[in-house]
């Protein structure tokens, strides 16, 4: 039994090792076997989480709330995850639960263009990250 909880919880690393790689530290790869990836790590996720508490000789009741409580936890972490990958490569985010996404603009007053757009990803009021992107329109 000790080494079939060790076993679901080396895939649960492994699982949230590969998904903070693939979207918090390599942010500049889209495609579809990132996504299927993905979803098979989610998969993986739940599975060992309802594995572990299977395992575990604790109540019924216990076990659902855990269960439901790790479920909400791992869809609002994946939803973060995306929205950061997004945010990294400039695009909208879809999400917006538990993070909040701040934009300011510097525009050059006499032409009305937009020098400097300063974007700051905030995670339960943190500030994880800021990106500047500078537009030259004198080209």
């Amino acid at each position: 039994m000790k080494n079939k909880i060790m076993l679901y919880i080396c895939i649960l690393i492994l699982s949230f090792l590969f998904i903070i790689v693939d979207k918090f530290i390599i942010t500049e790869i889209f495609g579809w076997i990132e996504v299927i990836l993905f979803i098979i790590c989610i998969v993986l996720l739940l599975f060992s989480i309802i594995k572990i508490y299977q395992l575990l000789k604790i109540s019924k009741v216990l076990k659902i709330i855990l269960t439901i409580l790790s479920f909400f936890f791992i869809i609002w972490f994946s939803m973060i995850s995306i929205d950061y990958k997004r945010y990294k490569n400039l695009y909208y985010p879809l999400f917006n639960i538990g993070y909040e996404v701040k934009v300011d603009y510097d525009i050059n007053i006499q032409t009305g263009n937009i020098i400097i757009s300063k974007s700051s990803f905030y995670l339960l009021g943190i500030k994880i990250n800021e990106i500047n992107i500078f537009v030259n329109y004198n080209k």
